[in-house]
């Protein structure tokens, strides 16, 4: 349905009754369907690649789009935060990896599949 929900999970509570849980935020995150999401190391972001080409960054406490990231020729299948720099690293149907600066959201970074002899 191309939308991202953020849902508040508490902590363990053991075997107690099951929760009724409602989405801190719902978004129309993509035109297209979501392939992916990953959550940065601190929490604070949340990255979704989809097949309308694009990664979205956005922040986990509001659900506000942060940045966003266009380059991909074909639908994004994988995204990842960096565990040290502020950058964000991409797969996609068009044999490629990319390398994002969560800065601007600009590409610095692209590496290309090869044909095999």
């Amino acid at each position: 349905d191309k939308t991202l929900k953020l849902w508040p999970i508490p902590a363990s509570r053991g075997n107690q009754a099951p929760l009724s849980l409602s989405a801190s935020w719902t978004i129309r995150a993509h035109d297209k369907d979501i392939n992916c999401v990953a959550v940065s190391p601190d929490a604070k972001l949340i990255a979704s690649g989809s097949q309308d080409k694009r990664i979205k960054v956005w922040e986990s406490q509001s659900g506000r789009l942060a940045v966003e990231c266009v380059g991909h020729l074909r639908g994004v299948w994988s995204v990842e935060f960096s565990t040290t720099d502020r950058v964000l690293v991409s797969s996609s149907g068009d044999h490629s990896v990319r390398l994002w600066s969560l800065s601007n959201g600009r590409c610095i970074r692209l590496l290309q599949s090869h044909s095999a002899p």
